[in-house]
């Protein structure tokens, strides 16, 4: 009778642990606000054109689109980030220059209302073409940045797209809850 209750507390444990850091990994979600401001030359300049810079409260499945006539559309749903490239009606593609002598081109985003837990870092799902292994960074707890600088001389195309998997600092409460799972099955373990 013993080893059944230790058994179900350790199950139990692990079960609220489970459920604490699964919602925890769905951080992008409904009411959160991300602003994007576009930086071209250089890190410290804004382009200062609006139809590059967005604020926005997030909701399922509302994408929504910036930049060179509202050729990039952002989605964040649980802990992905996806941008797809559209074409301006006037053009076969698009791309960044590297010969202009520019030390940036591209976003800051920032959890605007800080409802967002920190950022930790950021890495590659899929991508329909370029190394995007270095072009979404952490710069704070609150901000990432997306510098398209880093993808060299580059066209996009009607279609293309880049999906990023973001981490976050888990919540403090969520680890002690894994904690005591663990002390459960250790508990058992004996």
């Amino acid at each position: 009778m013993i080893r059944r209750s230790g058994m179900a507390f350790a199950v139990s444990s692990l079960a609220v642990a489970t459920v604490a850091t699964s919602s925890a990994s769905a951080q992008f979600v409904n009411g959160q606000v991300i602003q994007g401001r576009y930086y071209y030359p250089n890190v410290n300049t804004p382009y200062n054109d609006p139809l590059y810079d967005f604020t926005r409260t997030l909701v399922d499945g509302t994408d929504f689109t910036s930049g060179y006539d509202s050729g990039w559309r952002f989605d964040f749903v649980g802990n992905r980030f996806r941008i797809d490239f559209f074409l301006p009606s006037d053009a076969n593609y698009f791309y960044f220059d590297l010969a202009d002598g520019h030390t940036f081109n591209g976003y800051t985003l920032k959890d605007l209302n800080g409802t967002i837990p920190s950022f930790a870092g950021a890495s590659v799902v899929a991508s329909t073409q370029g190394n995007w292994s270095n072009v979404l960074t952490v710069a704070s707890a609150d901000m990432l940045v997306l510098d398209f600088r880093r993808l060299g001389q580059h066209f996009f195309y009607q279609g293309d797209f880049v999906e990023f998997e973001v981490q976050f600092v888990p919540a403090p409460g969520a680890l002690a809850l894994l904690a005591l799972g663990g002390i459960g099955v250790r508990r058992r373990a004996r």
